[in-house]
């Protein structure tokens, strides 16, 4: 089944029935650039310090609490369909685990201006956000896949880190948006669909403004498949 892909540029949008990944291809709409790599692109990472998993939450605009963002997540799915929660992150936070997002929910998860990450742990090869129905909004946030490449004077590359077995993102049947500088990169999904993204079902949207997906290679697609 096709998703959808929207890039935003102004008030205008161009909307792509499916989009999979082309080697070393880049395409700019506006201010909206995506990577699209079913090779790899090459882009420098400097070394992050990652610090514990802790975060600020909101639902429905209540008071923040801090939390861990596993247990902010717990809590947000714990709510009742047609929530509304924001999710502020403090630092860098390593990832070891798949946070699932489920049922009729909108979560913001914001970087803040700092442009905080959340990178895939060496011993994590899955998704680090699985959105299954509502709305996943990432705003100014890294997602890190925790591999690196290096190409060679001729043309070839060889990969190194997290080799991973699915996307940094799966989405099914569920809206997700990018938006600032969010960042999807460093991703190598060695048996799976998707670097970055792996969308299905017919009623997901992808919507990316100013966001860019970038070093992420897969089996099939490399960006988003």
């Amino acid at each position: 089944m096709k998703s959808k892909l929207v890039f935003r540029v102004g008030a205008a949008a161009i909307l792509l029935a499916s989009l999979q990944g082309a080697c070393f291809a880049q395409e700019v709409v506006g201010s909206a650039s995506i990577n699209r790599v079913f090779g790899a692109s090459i882009v420098p990472v400097s070394a992050q310090p990652y610090a514990a998993d802790e975060v600020q939450y909101s639902i429905d605009g209540a008071p923040a609490v801090s939390a861990s963002l596993a247990d902010a997540i717990a809590a947000i799915n714990a709510s009742s369909d047609g929530t509304s929660a924001h999710i502020e992150l403090n630092a860098d936070i390593q990832v070891s685990q798949t946070y699932t997002l489920t049922g009729n929910k909108t979560v913001t998860i914001d970087g803040t201006a700092s442009g905080y990450s959340l990178q895939r742990a060496s011993s994590h090869e899955g998704a680090l956000f699985s959105v299954q129905g509502g709305s996943l909004k990432l705003t100014n946030v890294i997602l890190d896949g925790g591999a690196s490449v290096t190409v060679e004077g001729d043309g070839s590359w060889t990969w190194s880190g997290v080799a991973a077995n699915e996307a940094l993102v799966k989405v099914e049947n569920a809206l997700l948006t990018l938006l600032g500088t969010t960042k999807l990169q460093n991703a190598w999904n060695t048996s799976g669909n998707g670097g970055g993204i792996y969308a299905t079902g017919t009623n997901t949207v992808l919507t990316l403004e100013k966001a860019t997906i970038s070093s992420c290679e897969a089996v099939n697609g490399g960006g988003v498949y």
